[in-house]
């Protein structure tokens, strides 16, 4: 059972009851909102209640065995800065998530959690505070040990249709960083760090910062991320660790997949693919064919 202490003499098991303002002035974070990492304790404090349905769009709950937590933002498309930020990089950061009921007054313990790591969140239609529909980020957290919770099950619908957000590069499950996340795969990696280089390259020619787009396709939970998206010639980027024809021919698929996916809210006039190497010519021609 996850414990929480709170000082030498006082910790909180899952269902013990605290005063948000007391659980503060003991380990820190912010006193209001859903999202509260601490710096005088290094840990993430969140507050859920199904008040916040009505009121600001926050449907949480459960899905299986995987708590659904919505991010931050009231207005709004929800971006991946801040609170969210913090959040999603908590493991990666050494920050324990800890999860309560209540908003304020007393609160709950709920238990401690981890965001997923080969899944950490999805996109959803959501009514922000004012009741204007935006893209909402939605948390998927798992308990650090199985436990029996009273907490209702969530009531997210899969979106009918696709749902596209211009994002900054790092702010995916993918961000490369001086302390490098262990899941991801070493091509990711790779290909990560040579979306960095081609950025460096980029800056040194006076070219604006490539950005990416989050991409969820209608009728699922998952994102996709795409590579790159050169803002100035609308260059859809595609990279890959090795200029193999197995890496090119999968490029090829993904570019068209995601131009496809993207039609409607972004338009594409070019497309092109990012490797380390110059690929052979049969493939260099095979490009030229479907301009790329």
């Amino acid at each position: 059972m996850s414990k929480l202490k709170i000082s030498k003499s006082k910790s909180l098991s899952p269902g013990d009851s605290i005063r948000r303002k007391a659980l503060h002035d003991a380990l820190g974070g912010l006193r209001q909102g859903g999202i509260c990492p601490s710096n005088k304790s290094h840990l993430i404090f969140l507050f859920s209640h199904r008040s916040q349905v009505e009121k600001f769009g926050y449907d949480d709950g459960w899905k299986g065995t995987v708590f659904q937590y919505f991010g931050c933002g009231p207005e709004g498309h929800m971006e991946m800065t801040s609170v969210n930020k913090s959040l999603l990089n908590h493991e990666n950061d050494g920050r324990k998530v800890y999860l309560f009921q209540g908003i304020e007054g007393e609160v709950t313990f709920e238990n401690e959690f981890y965001v997923d790591k080969n899944y950490p969140y999805f996109l959803t239609p959501a009514p922000d505070f004012l009741g204007n529909m935006r893209t909402a980020i939605v948390f998927r957290l798992k308990p650090i040990i199985k436990y029996s919770s009273s907490y209702p099950k969530t009531e997210i619908r899969l979106s009918k249709k696709n749902i596209v957000r211009q994002i900054p590069l790092e702010d995916s499950s993918g961000e490369v960083s001086k302390k490098s996340v262990s899941y991801e795969s070493k091509p990711v990696k790779r290909e990560a760090l040579l979306v960095k280089e081609y950025n460096k390259y980029r800056k040194s020619k006076k070219l604006k910062k490539l950005v990416r787009h989050a991409v969820q396709p209608s009728g699922t939970f998952r994102p996709l991320f795409t590579d790159g998206w050169a803002i100035e010639s609308n260059t859809l980027i595609e990279a890959k660790a090795s200029a193999s024809r197995g890496s090119i021919r999968m490029a090829i698929g993904q570019l068209f997949d995601y131009r496809k996916l993207i039609r409607g809210e972004v338009k594409v006039k070019r497309m092109a693919i990012l490797v380390p190497k110059k690929p052979k010519e049969d493939l260099i021609e095979l490009l030229k064919e479907l301009k790329i």
